[in-house]
């Protein structure tokens, strides 16, 4: 397992205990979690591109990323005014799927952050690039 991280995990059964870092629902890393088999299903925090479904037996979180996503964005009022896309990780995913070249985390880094904006667009967001006039005024 990738070292300089830590995996927080947690059950299905957190959710329900009076303190989320509870011992018997949550671990502050994965072989922690392993050691006091944790009961029912885990959600890891682990590092992988928003844009890539991670290997098996691994399954992605997206569908809890787009509900947090329209419970801070959607309607009326934004719930926060920024967002993070965290691309400092690419050097820990396994080799297999690792950028062997600065083109390809380019490119990799890249597709993450447009996976992101189209979620924020699909929320109604409009993007930057429509929100600029076509035109600018200059005074003279």
């Amino acid at each position: 397992m990738e070292p300089r991280f830590l995996h927080q995990t947690r059950t299905a059964g957190c959710a329900h205990a009076a303190d989320p870092a509870d011992p018997a629902y949550a671990a502050d890393d994965l072989d922690a979690a392993l050691a006091a088999r944790l009961p029912g299903a885990w959600r890891v925090h682990y590092h992988v591109p928003l844009h890539a479904p991670p290997e098996p037996p691994l399954t992605s979180t997206v569908p809890v990323l787009r509900a947090a996503l329209a419970a801070l964005l959607a309607g009326p009022t934004a719930g926060c005014d920024h967002l993070d896309v965290e691309t400092y990780t690419w050097g820990v995913l396994p080799a297999a799927r690792r950028p062997r070249t600065d083109a390809e985390l380019a490119v990799g880094i890249a597709a993450e952050l447009a996976f992101a904006r189209d979620e924020l667009v699909t929320l109604g967001l409009t993007p930057a690039e429509r929100a600029v006039p076509t035109t600018l005024g200059v005074r003279r």
